[in-house]
């Protein structure tokens, strides 16, 4: 289930890494605080590198003078400015006349008389709808104002202040652009990418094109973790398996858990392969106790046999990880469990799942969700199968990947074209 339409806000970034896995996510504006005329100059080497990766920048303020805010703007070249102050009419008229392609967004909150919010909303390009000018505080919203704006209003109107997963679960239905996050997504100094994907998932959809690069077989993932944000790849992957599923393939318990401590700041997906639902779900206990923040998703390996309502019905970042000869089987009993999948291929010859990719094109009502690819796939692997299938995907890349920056950028591009 997503919110097809809404925008995504995500504000406060100060953070690299963060922002990065933010844009990959599909969020559409990223706020950063600029919020005193002392602070102009700080984050500037951030926004320029959020600004090449593709984010769309708005700096949020409580800074009126113009001639400060022209300073601002020539140098950080946002998409829009936030004022986070009650909407001052004269302003907005005034930068609007000298940039005509500058956003405005303003905030308004339940004090503020409607005359006000209805013509600052009709010179603003969007209207932050908060519990107060504080901002951060993750105070629930009452959503008193939102059955007295008019249709244009709630047209531009991002709600904010307390937004969380349940909250969006419960007003999804809301006639509004949009959502904007700040608090849920930050805690104790630490970022939630967990949190993140599953709000994207919900307001987003489907992940599309993404690249997961794999450090199950990395000795150290230090180096991985210092470079995530030159890269371009959407989050990490390790496996940890007991041997219980497949007696051949046996990880470090020890290892596994020592790279998922390592991992914290940047986004890491675990795959479980256990052939027992009640140990699956202490693993998945086991490993958020450690590093839960960053754990962006949960794989779990389907088996014929599993009831997979037993592991966590709830998790909206599980996917289903399916060996391709067990495709059938599983669909013939879970086909409307998740709408998040991975494929495991066989590491020799992409080729050889010629059936699979056949019962692909026949279903495609089906496979039109959120699909990834797994086992040892390069460049031509991921030609093969763009060639050959006609629908979005996303990859899973291994240890012959993560030795080459490059590989991993040009995959990277090869996916999302």
């Amino acid at each position: 289930m997503d919110l097809p339409g809404k925008i995504l806000k995500i504000c406060k970034i100060d953070n690299l890494s963060f922002g990065k896995f933010a844009i990959l996510s599909g969020a559409d504006y990223l706020g950063v605080h600029i919020l005193e005329e002392k602070d102009i100059g700080k984050r500037v080497d951030l926004v320029k590198k959020l600004l090449l990766l593709g984010g769309d920048i708005v700096i949020v303020t409580k800074i009126a003078e113009p001639s400060q805010l022209e300073k601002i703007i020539n140098l950080y070249t946002p998409k829009a400015l936030q004022f986070h102050f009650a909407p001052n009419i004269d302003l907005i008229k005034t930068l609007k006349k000298a940039h005509s392609d500058l956003e405005i967004f303003s905030v308004i909150t339940n004090e503020l008389k409607l005359e006000v919010i209805e013509q600052a909303s009709g010179l603003s390009d969007k209207i932050i709808y908060d519990t107060s000018y504080v901002g951060g505080t993750g105070e629930k919203h009452h959503l008193d104002l939102l059955e007295k704006l008019n249709s244009i209003t709630k047209s531009k109107l991002l709600i904010a202040g307390g937004i969380t997963l349940e909250f969006l679960m419960k007003y999804k239905d809301f006639d509004v652009a949009g959502f904007d996050i700040q608090s849920y997504f930050r805690e104790n100094n630490s970022f939630h990418y967990d949190r993140l994907g599953a709000i994207s998932r919900l307001i987003k959809g489907p992940k599309r094109g993404m690249l997961s690069v794999s450090i199950t077989d990395l000795e150290s993932v230090d180096v991985c973790v210092d470079e995530y944000e030159k890269s371009s790849h959407y989050d990490y992957h390790l496996d940890y398996s007991d041997g219980s599923l497949y007696e051949d393939f046996i990880t470090d318990k020890q290892q596994t858990l020592k790279k998922i401590g390592s991992t914290k700041g940047v986004p890491i997906s675990i795959h479980i392969f256990n052939k027992n639902e009640e140990k699956i779900r202490k693993l998945m206990d086991e490993f958020m106790g450690i590093n839960g923040n960053s754990i962006s998703s949960f794989f779990v390996q389907y088996f014929s046999g599993i009831d997979l309502s037993k592991i966590n019905e709830k998790n909206f970042n599980l996917v289903i990880s399916i060996y391709y000869k067990d495709l059938g089987d599983y669909l013939r009993n879970w086909h409307n469990y998740t709408d998040y999948l991975s494929i495991i291929l066989p590491s020799d010859d992409v080729k050889r799942t010629q059936i699979i990719l056949d019962y692909i094109k026949q279903n495609q009502w089906f496979f039109k969700k959120e699909i990834w690819f797994d086992r040892e796939l390069d460049s031509e692997k991921i030609k093969y199968l763009k060639n050959n299938l006609d629908i979005p995907f996303n990859a899973i890349v291994g240890k012959a990947i993560t030795k080459n920056k490059n590989s991993i950028n040009e995959i990277y591009e090869q996916l999302s074209v």
